[in-house]
Order: structure tokens, then C-alpha cells, then sequence
């Protein structure tokens, strides 16, 4: 009976670290996407990025039309970087921490 006893115990601690995390994270998520916005500016040309249109995940290639640092829907992936379409240069996600 103990790993009966064992696996509730884990699913209940599990269920309630996640129904004080979910709200957190969503929060966390809706503030930042509001800060970021729609554009970005280039690190290297100082022109503005779009941020929304239609995007190719480079982890599992599922095509989506939306915000481009919003997670895979497939594979779960972040983009860690956005290229300029007028220079070509990088511009690192500013929600990755790190």
C-alpha cells in the first residue's frame, strides 16, 4: 500500500506546485510579450524586427502564424534569436535569461 500512498502524495504536491506556478507564469509571459511588443529594435541597423507573422519552429519545422518567441506548439522550442531582414545580424531574445 505504500506506493499508493507514495503516488498520491506526489500527484497532490505536483497539483499544487502547479496551481500556484501556472498563474505566475502566465503573468510573467503576458507582462513580458507587453514590454517586448510587436517589434524589436536591431542591435546592428537600429531598424524594427516584426515580431508577428508567419514562422518556421527550427527545432521540429512546424509553421505557425503568430508571435515569433511564443513557444512551439509541437516540440515546446523558444527561439533563442531573431535575424534582421535588412543587415542579416542577430538579435538575442530578450525573454531568455542568461
Amino acid at each position: 500500500m505504500k506506493p499508493v500512498y507514495r503516488t498520491l502524495a506526489w500527484l497532490t504536491v505536483r497539483s499544487l506546485a502547479w496551481l500556484f506556478w501556472a498563474p505566475v507564469a502566465f503573468a510573467v509571459g503576458a507582462v513580458f510579450r507587453e514590454v517586448v511588443g510587436d517589434t524589436i529594435p536591431c542591435g546592428t541597423c537600429s531598424s524594427q524586427i516584426q515580431l508577428l507573422g508567419l514562422w518556421v519552429c527550427g527545432g521540429c519545422g512546424y509553421s505557425w502564424h503568430g508571435w515569433y518567441f511564443a513557444r512551439c506548439e509541437v516540440c515546446g522550442d523558444v527561439p533563442p534569436w531573431v535575424e534582421c531582414e535588412r543587415c542579416g545580424a542577430s538579435t538575442m531574445n530578450p525573454l531568455l535569461f542568461g
